[in-house]
């Protein structure tokens, strides 16, 4: 290998805010697997302990992992290859392994599928836990009769996933739902700070120290703040998202006295389901 990209890897680098901003998004979807185990609580035995433990070291062991992935690949590859190949993995197999390049593309479908995995599990469980408090269709909380997963919201969340691969751009989708996730988890973060503040004697049974809740404030802040002012049409797009579950909220939540023919299909609609994927009623 060679060194030579290691010795000033900051050079050319573009310092505008804006596409930092966009860039940390990138980075940041990379590691985006520790918040998904706040969405997994409920399953824990006993999240006071596990769930810090979990998230400091799987953040610890992906850190070190994709940085010497990183460095290897720099060894190989130059910087300009780097920007250029639409596969990073697959040149640097090319020029390691050769007739064995194959192995690269085979390990990094793994690696998708359990990304993949890792989303459904836990996306599903916000839906879940959104159809228990009403916001979703009851079906939406029912669970099959003998494992005890939520099915329908597993269903829920593929149907989901495949609507987003109608966005051909990966970045351009990176960057839509980067925006939409960081402001919501901005704003959930702050309200901790401000509940600290407003509510001091209510239980809390993992207890965050603050300094790292305002530390993650004002970071969300920058990139939101920066990406909506150096790409304001992808932030556009990402409120576009948030704003299409208005309509949705006001029919399914505010709307009460619905037409006796939709709740009646609604009923048809849950009744065949639990007899077809065995599910019931999931309190």
């Amino acid at each position: 290998g060679r060194t030579e990209e290691l010795q000033d890897p900051f050079e050319g680098s573009n310092w505008n805010p804006g596409d930092i901003a966009k860039a940390f998004y990138s980075g940041l979807f990379a590691y985006a697997g520790w918040n998904y185990l706040n969405c997994m609580i409920e399953e824990m035995n006993n999240p006071q302990r596990d769930l810090p433990i979990a998230i400091i070291f799987s953040c610890l062991v992906v850190t070190v992992v994709y940085t010497l992935a990183n460095v290897a690949y720099l060894t190989v590859v130059s910087m300009s290859e780097m920007l250029s190949t639409p596969a990073v993995a697959v040149t640097f197999a090319n020029r390691m392994y050769g007739p064995m390049w194959w192995i690269m593309p085979l390990f990094v479908a793994f690696s998708t599928f359990g990304g993949v995995n890792g989303s459904m599990l836990t996306a599903s469980r916000v839906f879940f836990v959104a159809s228990q408090e009403k916001q979703m269709p009851q079906l939406i909380s029912f669970l099959h009769v003998d494992r005890l997963t939520p099915i329908p919201a597993v269903i829920f969340t593929c149907v989901v996933g495949l609507a987003y691969l109608l966005i051909t751009d990966i970045y351009a989708l990176i960057t839509y739902l980067g925006f939409v996730q960081w402001l919501a988890i901005g704003a959930t973060v702050f309200i901790v700070l401000l509940f600290r503040c407003t509510r001091r004697d209510v239980p809390r049974p993992v207890r965050a120290p603050l300094v790292f809740a305002v530390v993650y404030v004002s970071v969300t802040t920058f990139l939101v703040i920066f990406t909506f002012v150096g790409a304001p049409r992808e932030s556009l797009m990402g409120v576009l998202i948030i704003l299409t579950a208005v309509p949705v909220y006001l029919f399914g939540c505010v709307w009460k006295n619905k037409p006796k023919s939709f709740e009646r299909m609604m009923h048809q609609l849950t009744i065949g389901s639990q007899k077809f994927l065995r599910l019931v009623p999931g309190s």
